[in-house]
């Protein structure tokens, strides 16, 4: 097995943990104890999350620059209305905006890297 197929064997398999790991603390019940917070350290969470998925995602595929950036951008924001969808049947879980727009913005900030960095 030649070096760039070990590489490309450890981006795709990087993804998926950290797939795995983003369904894992996304949709693992929570329970109530009866104390509302009114904190956003959740939304620089998501923001972190689904920036670096994003970002492996983006190494994953092997389209044009342009056509890469518009799939991870696509399938990056379908995946977080996905699980914004199905907190709504987690106990302690609950589907937010606010969790969806921290989702996108890392998104937005975590592809912008490797695209300048393709484009030089």
């Amino acid at each position: 097995m030649t070096g760039k197929k070990v590489i490309n064997r450890f981006k795709f398999h990087l993804l998926i943990v950290w797939t795995i790991f983003i369904l894992f603390l996304t949709l693992m019940p929570v329970p109530d104890i009866g104390i509302e917070t009114e904190n956003y350290y959740d939304k620089i969470v998501h923001l972190f999350l689904f920036g670096i998925f994003s970002y492996l995602l983006y190494l994953n595929l092997s389209f044009s620059r342009l056509k890469r950036v518009a799939t991870t951008i696509f399938v990056s924001v379908i995946f977080s209305i996905i699980i914004e969808f199905f907190q709504y049947f987690v106990p302690g879980r609950n589907p937010s905006y606010l969790d969806f727009w921290a989702g996108f913005v890392g998104v937005l900030m975590f592809i912008i890297v490797p695209y300048v960095k393709d484009k030089k």
